[in-house]
């Protein structure tokens, strides 16, 4: 599965969006670039989910997600991702959480 990573710049302060935008692999992306991730939002989308995560230079990655289980599966074996803030809404509840590595 592929995903998408959007280009932004600082134009006063804030972050803008560029227009440029690439198309990645698969999570090999995210996880080589793990130790700029500030936080990840995990969003129910129809039947599957939404990753979106934010990096400290401005740069968004997104893609689909099967299930939560999975997220959290595959993400706790990071180490370089330990301590990121997840924002994770299910449609029914929402709940802040932090990733951990075991």
């Amino acid at each position: 599965m592929s995903a998408l990573v959007i280009e932004r710049e600082v134009i006063g302060g804030m972050f803008v969006n560029t227009g440029k935008k690439k198309t990645v692999k698969n999570l090999g992306w995210l996880f080589r670039h793990g130790n700029l991730v500030t936080e990840l939002h995990f969003k129910q989308d129809g039947l599957e989910y939404r990753l979106t995560a934010y990096l400290v230079d401005g740069r968004i990655y997104s893609t689909h997600f099967a299930s939560r289980e999975v997220f959290t599966t595959v993400f706790n074996r990071n180490r370089n991702m330990r301590g990121v803030v997840c924002f994770f809404n299910d449609g029914e509840y929402q709940y802040v959480g932090e990733l951990t590595t075991k």
